[in-house]
This record gives C-alpha cells, sequence and structure tokens, in this order.
C-alpha cells in the first residue's frame, strides 16, 4: 500500500469536472507523508475505465518534545551553556550565530514553507484534472483492511450452561488405568506358584 503511488502511468487525462466521483465511487485513499504533506487520491468508475483526481494539503507533523539538557558528571553545562548567575560564554572569533548569512544571500527555507511550497507546487500540477489509471493500480488503491489483514484465529466457546473443559476426569469422563509397575520382587519366574 505504500508504494501504491510508485510508477503509475496515466491512461487518459480529462478535466475532472467532467467525472462524477460521487456517482460510482470506488474508494478514497490517504497517504500521509513524514514531512505532512497529505495525498488524498479518490477514485470512480466512467466509461469502464478507473478515474482518479489527486487531492494534496499539508498537515504539519507535530513538534518533538524538546530534549532536556544533560548535565556532565562535574556539574558542567553542556554545550558552553553558563552556570546559574554566570555570564554566558563568548563565541569565538569569526563565527556568526546560527542562521546568519551573508548580505545578499538568500536564508533556507524552514522545513514548513518547504511544505508550503511543495503543496502549492502540486495543487498546481494536479488540481482540476482527472486521470485514467490501470485497473492493477486501481485494485492496489482499492483495498480495504480487511484485504490486508489475516482472519483472527476461530475461537471455541462453550455452550450456554455447557460444563467447562478440565483436565480432571469427572462423572462423564472415566478415570484412567494404570498398571502396577513389576519390580524385582514381582518378577514373573515363569513357573506355577
Amino acid at each position: 500500500m505504500a508504494t501504491a503511488l510508485n510508477y503509475v502511468s496515466m491512461d487518459d487525462v480529462r478535466p475532472a469536472s467532467e467525472v462524477d466521483f460521487a456517482a460510482e465511487p470506488l474508494a478514497s485513499s490517504e497517504f500521509r507523508c513524514k514531512d505532512g504533506l497529505v495525498v488524498t487520491l479518490e477514485t470512480s468508475k466512467l466509461d469502464g475505465k478507473t478515474w482518479a483526481r489527486v487531492l494534496v494539503h499539508a498537515e504539519p507533523p507535530p513538534e518533538p518534545p524538546p530534549a532536556a539538557p544533560a548535565a556532565s558528571v562535574d556539574g558542567a553545562q553542556p554545550d558552553g551553556q553558563a552556570q546559574p548567575g554566570e555570564k554566558p560564554p563568548e563565541p569565538p572569533a569569526g563565527d556568526k550565530p546560527p542562521g546568519d548569512k551573508p548580505a545578499g544571500e538568500k536564508p533556507e527555507d524552514t522545513p514548513a514553507e518547504k511544505l508550503a511550497k511543495e503543496v502549492t507546487e502540486l495543487q498546481g500540477k494536479l488540481s482540476g484534472w482527472a486521470f485514467a489509471i490501470p485497473d492493477y493500480k486501481a485494485q492496489v488503491i482499492a483495498k480495504h483492511m480487511n484485504d490486508l489483514l489475516a482472519a483472527p484465529p476461530a475461537v471455541e466457546t462453550p455452550a450456554v450452561g455447557a460444563p467447562a473443559p478440565t483436565d480432571e476426569p469427572g462423572e462423564d469422563q472415566p478415570a484412567p488405568v494404570q498398571e502396577p509397575a513389576k519390580g524385582d520382587d514381582q518378577a514373573d519366574d515363569g513357573g506355577g506358584g
């Protein structure tokens, strides 16, 4: 399922307004990327072909919790941080604070800005279009959770009012018969008595 969008070939394309996705809907699959990009593929049947439209939006992933700095064994703060009440250390000569760029150089985009640009680019290319996709891809995209999971093992339940099965012999179970073990004193000498 995760690779369903790899190597998708399109058999045909038409404006999405020409395909009524509510008339014969097949499936809607949502793919979530680690960076927050969400791609939804809605499929429908029309003229014997499977048509798909691609909807794209962003849901930025939650921020990871900040890591608590661990103090070293001697009590010094990590990463050159000052002890409470101390003056912070000076940066070495020639070092620039993070994020400062030389004059005229554009700063790098933040992850949120990169995501917004990607969503805008994909929406510009894909929105407003319906794509005819091959049946083998449509079958992969239309899989349901039940198609992907094995059936749980059957559990036998006793009938209501029936006694629970036990390993102990009961009234309806005969006790196992045990033969006495023959020792040296009970050995059969083959002769009569």
